[in-house]
């Protein structure tokens, strides 16, 4: 799986790390650990975001020149 999938990611939260592809999750206690948007990673707190945020998320993945 990769943070940028989850429901839990918050990008937009993370600032200037934000637009650098990190993110916040709010499983996590910590305010300053920016895990990557597409690292693939085992978690077990993972929850598929819906479809808007995913579509949203993708588009922004594809304007930056990654793929998800």
């Amino acid at each position: 799986m990769k943070c940028i999938d989850c429901g839990h990611y918050r990008m937009k939260d993370a600032g200037q790390m934000g637009r650098l592809g990190f993110g916040l999750c709010a499983m996590s206690p910590s305010t300053s650990s920016f895990p990557s948007s597409v690292y693939p990673r085992q978690c077990a707190q993972f929850r598929l975001a819906d479809e808007k945020t995913l579509g949203a998320r993708r588009a922004w993945l594809e304007k930056r020149g990654e793929a998800a």
